[in-house]
């Protein structure tokens, strides 16, 4: 009997012993599972926390880019105010087909010189073919009808005449130092293209590259490379090596007139045949557009801007037009006065030279000139003046209104024409 009750005391004891570990089971359980909550309410909080912390240092760096930005332009702003005082800061912003146009800096210009580019041995009127200007005033003019290269002071002396032995056609610089600067020319005719070097003294030809073409329009793509344009076939452009070697062709591309390459390896060309503007990438030979502008008559000069927008020469309305890198017309930004103007004052957008040309000056009209179907204007990337060839043998020079006053006009060689 003793036994009896011993052993169910005994299984009372295991019984409430197995309730005492199940219970303290449970209530470690419960205390877990509630500090993996707290723990995943703090991770939750910290992720919150880290989130927006992430968010106010976004906003902070963005801010700190648009100051930046404000900075640099009102550093810009207050350098052209430096530069030109008592003009008004009208920047020009442009890229791409969709662009919006804002002012950009209109300088006012005067008249400083007028003269003739005619020399002492000239067989012939001279017949402007292409002009580049260099530094400390010099400028090399491709004189087609002479057969020949003279290069002028902003004075309107000639310092050397060159002669050559084909009629030269278009220029390109390719160096400049404070010494001396080297230029390459095409000479269709003689199927050549030389590479001169120039300094405040002389013209001197350093190489003479054989093609087997007949070129003239030229641009270089880099130290090892020229794109080249052909003087009679209606299409094609050549890129070639220095040793005149061919080395691919961009087909039906059509006659490029005046062509500038950018740092991406794009082609840029007024195209004579159907006075459309192209733009070609060199490396694939893609077509990125041939447009016609129809604010833009006969497209001829043609630069290209910092922010990539175009500079483009109108032949027929002796006008500078702004298209933006996407082929959109924006604005006309200059036209020429005319030759008889009493008024010298012009307004430019920006810096560059021009050069106006008229195959049969005698035979045009002084009021309302207009240049023959062959004549051009030509806009320098590194010009500080605007250069205007108002018949086939006269440049006229204007520069910042800001270099001079109203006693201070100059005329050098020629007369007012």
């Amino acid at each position: 009997m003793n036994l009896k009750k011993q052993q169910e005391k005994l299984e009372r004891r295991v019984i409430s012993e197995k309730q005492e570990v199940q219970n303290n089971f449970s209530s470690i359980e419960k205390k877990m599972k509630k500090n993996n909550l707290r723990l995943r309410e703090n991770i939750a909080q910290l992720e919150s926390n880290n989130k927006a912390h992430v968010e106010e240092l976004s906003t902070v760096v963005k801010t700190n880019e648009n100051n930046i930005k404000g900075l640099r332009k009102l550093q810009q702003v207050l350098q052209q105010r430096n530069q030109s005082p008592g003009t008004t800061a009208l920047p020009i912003s442009s890229s791409g087909a969709g662009a919006t146009v804002t002012p950009k800096p209109l300088k006012d210009l005067r008249q400083r010189t007028k003269f003739s580019v005619r020399a002492d041995g000239d067989k012939n009127e001279p017949g402007i073919n292409d002009v580049k200007l260099l530094p400390g005033g010099l400028f090399v003019v491709t004189d087609g009808y002479n057969s020949c290269l003279k290069l002028f002071n902003i004075q309107g002396k000639m310092l050397h005449c060159l002669s050559c032995n084909h009629w030269p056609g278009c220029l390109e610089v390719l160096d400049t130092s404070s010494t001396s600067s080297t230029l390459a020319v095409t000479l269709p005719v003689g199927q050549a293209i030389d590479i001169l070097e120039v300094t405040n003294q002389s013209i001197q030809v350093k190489k003479s590259l054989k093609v087997n073409e007949r070129y003239r329009a030229l641009a270089a793509m880099n130290n090892k490379t020229l794109a080249v344009g052909y003087f009679q076939k209606p299409s094609d452009v050549d890129i070639i090596n220095w040793n005149g070697q061919l080395l691919s062709r961009i087909s039906s591309v059509s006659h490029p007139w005046r062509m500038i390459s950018t740092k991406n390896s794009v082609l840029i060309f007024s195209n004579e045949n159907n006075k459309s503007i192209v733009k070609v990438n060199s490396s694939d030979r893609r077509v990125i557009f041939d447009i016609k502008v129809p604010q833009i008559a006969n497209p001829k000069g043609i630069n290209i801007l910092s922010d990539d927008s175009l500079l483009v020469a109108d032949l027929y309305t002796l006008s500078l037009h702004l298209v933006s890198s996407g082929g959109r017309w924006l604005k006309q930004v200059w036209t020429a006065p005319s030759p008889s103007a009493k008024d010298d004052k012009l307004r430019v957008h920006n810096k560059m030279i021009l050069c106006f040309k008229a195959r049969n000056p005698a035979r045009t009209p002084v009021v309302g000139l207009k240049p023959a179907t062959d004549g051009y204007m030509q806009i320098s990337k590194d010009g500080f003046a605007i250069h205007c060839a108002i018949s086939a043998w006269r440049l006229l020079i204007v520069e910042k209104n800001d270099e001079f006053n109203d006693n201070n006009d100059v005329s050098n060689g020629g007369d007012d024409g």
